[in-house]
Formats: C-alpha cells, structure tokens, sequence
C-alpha cells in the first residue's frame, strides 16, 4: 500500500495528553504523515473517556474510537461522541455488548466488576428485554446502530458462531417503544468503565 486510508492513535497510556501533543510527540508524527498524504485520516482509539474527550477536544482527528461506554446500558462517551460529530469525525462505537455482559450474560461489564447501582440498572434493562420478547443481545447491536451519533459499530468475535450470528443481530427489529421504555429508566448509573 502507498497510504493507510486511517491510522488510529491507539491507547496512548504510556504518554502524557502534554508529550503526545507536543513536538516530537506521536500526534504531530501523525499530522505530518496525513499531510504528506501517507495517511487518509487519524484517529484516537481508547477506552477511558476522558483521556478520548481530550483528544477529539484538540480538533486534530478525523475518526474517534471507545469500547463499551456507549451502550444500552452505559452512555459514558455520549457527550464525546456529541463533540466528535460537531467536529465532523467519523465515530466509530466498539464493543455494544459490554465485553459480552450483553450478548452472553458475562457478569463483568467491559472486562470489570459491575458497581452494585450498574447492576441493579442491568437487571431492569434485562426484565424490560424479556417482557418485549427481544434478544437482549439484538437491543444491544441495534441500539448503537440506530444511533445517530454513530457511523460504525465494531463488534468482537470470540468464535465462528458468533460471527454467523451477527447477520441475525444486524437485522433484528426493536421497535422504538422498547428504546423509550429503556429511556424511562432514566440515565444509566456509572458502570465502572469511565
């Protein structure tokens, strides 16, 4: 390949927001890379919000990547994402199943203990599922693709079935009253995930 069409700023933990942004930091490499057009576009690709809001705040990207902090049960990087879409980015939503805890009933969300308010909220979330008879791991793939903030969701596979079964998820029906019905739950506590 003569470019990358993206290149993603990915959990940049061993920096400081200072060193990356700074001369000689991994971000000006990346800009002068785009420039040079060996790079269509960049990204910053990370799990804690925070450190994902600096980034998309500094106007510097084109795409923005988070795992499990916008799902059906955690809107963590809402307000990122919101900022993201302002800026013209291309948002990409990971993880809509919350490290599994949506698709297979893990009992970590996103890799980590659940708070016990995160819990309670999941176990409404999971009775309003199942008194509409839906999948619950359906509502999850459906509520980050209905998303107007979103231009792809991003999905793990941990096996060949899961991948066959994706098709189904994609084109499962949820309809809008299920999404108010989870709105009235009012907004969701932490998840533990920030």
């Amino acid at each position: 390949m003569d470019s990358l069409p993206l290149y993603q700023f990915h959990d940049p933990y061993t920096v400081t927001f200072e060193e990356a942004m700074g001369p000689g930091g991994g971000v000006p490499a990346l800009l002068a890379l785009r420039d040079e057009g060996l790079i269509g576009a960049i990204g910053i690709a990370s799990g804690p919000i925070t450190q994902v809001h600096e980034y998309v705040a500094t106007g510097a990207f084109d795409a923005v990547l988070s795992h499990n902090r916008f799902t059906l049960v955690d809107r963590t990087a809402e307000a990122s994402f919101r900022l993201a879409r302002e800026r013209g980015m291309t948002v990409f939503n990971a993880a809509p199943f919350g490290g599994g805890t949506l698709a297979n009933g893990a009992p970590a969300y996103g890799y980590r203990e659940m708070p016990p308010g995160f819990a309670s909220h999941l176990n409404r979330v999971h009775a309003l599922a199942a008194e509409w008879s839906i999948d619950l791991a359906a509502a999850a793939m459906q509520f980050s693709l209905r998303s107007p903030l979103m231009d792809t969701t991003v999905v793990g596979v941990t096996s060949r079935s899961r991948l066959g079964s994706l098709a189904a998820l994609m084109d499962a029906v949820a309809p809008d009253d299920f999404f108010d019905a989870i709105e009235e739950l009012g907004p969701p506590p932490p998840s533990g995930n920030q």
